[in-house]
């Protein structure tokens, strides 16, 4: 059973639940039929529709005032929690205390149970040592110059 849209005019095929009372193809559709029947139920009813905005303004205004009051209750949000920053120093200090006193396994294993993220940086590196720079030779064309200057001829 195919259908036509009531906005776009397409044609779609409705959903088993609501094949006799779906009129519109998709949700678009749907905002754009659901905003026309308001505008013209708020036509039918202007005086309750005036009075409805009234209260509602009403309500949203002083909402307003008693959240630039700072009144208790006003703000829809709960104030933002502390930052937990203030805890780390004490917690790094006791992680190294530990540390200090235990093996290099036993470091490797808290840091990648303390700071999982951590873990790819710090547990699974590998040993560091001059031959993985790679051959490095000195510049020898500055040193050179620096001298140059300094000599009479």
């Amino acid at each position: 059973m195919h259908k036509r849209c009531s906005e776009c005019r397409c044609s779609f095929s409705p959903s088993p639940r609501a094949r006799l009372t779906q009129r519109v193809c998709g949700a678009e559709c749907r905002a754009v039929r659901d905003r026309k029947l308001a505008r013209a139920r708020r036509r039918s009813d202007i005086e309750g529709y005036r009075d409805d905005e009234r209260v509602r303004q009403e309500a949203s205004r002083g909402r307003r005032v008693k959240a630039q009051a700072g009144e208790v209750g006003a703000v829809c949000h709960a104030p933002a929690s502390a930052p937990k920053s203030a805890e780390l120093p004490e917690e790094i200090l006791r992680f190294v205390d530990r540390a200090v006193e235990a093996s290099r396994a036993t470091l490797l294993r808290g840091l990648s149970r303390s700071w999982p993220r951590l873990r790819e940086n710090v547990a699974t590196a590998g040993e560091v040592s001059r031959t993985s720079f790679g051959v490095q030779a000195p510049d020898l064309t500055a040193r050179s110059d620096a001298d140059r200057g300094m000599r009479h001829a």
